[in-house]
C-alpha cells in the first residue's frame, strides 16, 4: 500500500490542536497515550508532548499517559547533550495544568521505581489506566 492510498490528501493525516477545542468541557479533555520514547533520544515521544501543550494552548484539558518504553522520559536527572531532557518537557505540561501519567506496570518491567521520576506525575495500575481511558472525551496514540 503506497502512502497516498493511505493518507489522501496530505493534510487528512494532520491533527490541528484547535479543531479539539469546540468537544464537550464536562468530559475528560484529551489523553494522549505515548507507548515508545527514551529519556535521550527525540522521536515522535517529544512530538506527543509538544502535541499535548498545543492543545493545552487552546484551552483544553491535557493528560499523557507513558506507557512501555515511553515511562523511561519520566525518569529524572536526564543530561542529553544540547538538548532539553523530556523531563524537563513533561514539566512543562505538568506546570501548564496537564496531567502526566505513567504505568506502575511498565515502570517495574524497566527497572525502575517511583522515586525515579520526576516530581509531579502519577503512578497508575492497569485498571486505573482503564478508567483514564474511558473518562476523557477524545484519545490519541503515539
Amino acid at each position: 500500500m503506497k502512502a497516498e492510498e493511505v493518507c489522501e490528501p496530505e493534510d487528512a493525516c494532520t491533527i490541528d490542536p484547535s479543531s479539539i477545542k469546540g468537544t464537550d468541557e464536562e468530559l475528560g479533555g484529551i489523553l494522549i497515550v505515548v507507548l515508545k520514547g527514551t529519556y535521550l533520544t527525540w522521536d515522535h515521544a517529544d512530538s506527543a508532548v509538544e502535541f499535548g501543550k498545543a492543545v493545552m494552548a487552546v484551552g483544553r484539558r491535557t493528560s499523557i499517559c507513558l506507557r512501555g518504553d515511553a515511562v523511561l522520559m519520566a525518569k529524572a536527572g536526564q543530561d542529553p547533550d544540547g538538548h532539553i531532557p523530556l523531563c524537563e518537557k513533561l514539566l512543562e505540561v505538568i506546570d501548564f495544568g496537564g496531567r502526566v501519567l505513567v504505568s506502575m506496570e511498565s515502570l517495574e518491567s524497566r527497572g525502575l521505581d517511583v522515586d525515579d521520576l520526576v516530581d509531579g506525575v502519577e503512578v497508575l495500575g492497569e485498571g486505573r489506566i482503564y478508567s483514564e481511558v474511558v473518562s476523557h472525551d477524545r484519545v490519541l496514540t503515539f
